[in-house]
């Protein structure tokens, strides 16, 4: 963002200090482990999983573990 903004010569986004501290505290709720449990394994386990924390980062790191499970692939 700052690289961007100097390019630019646009000012920081409102809030970016907050949003950096908010993605830095953030830790996934969702392991290999569960994914295991419900029968994923290999390659499939891995693209789950990215799946699954793309779909937490896109949505603020607001799901929770079971409505990161409970979402369709």
């Amino acid at each position: 963002m700052l690289i961007q903004a100097a390019l630019t010569g646009q000012p920081l986004p409102q809030g970016l200090e907050a949003a950096i501290a908010r993605g830095a505290a953030a830790r996934f709720p969702v392991t290999a482990k569960d994914l295991i449990a419900q029968g994923y394994e290999g390659a499939a386990l891995g693209q789950r999983l990215a799946a699954l924390k793309d779909a937490w980062i896109s949505a603020g790191f607001a799901p929770g573990r079971a409505e990161l499970l409970a979402l369709p692939e």
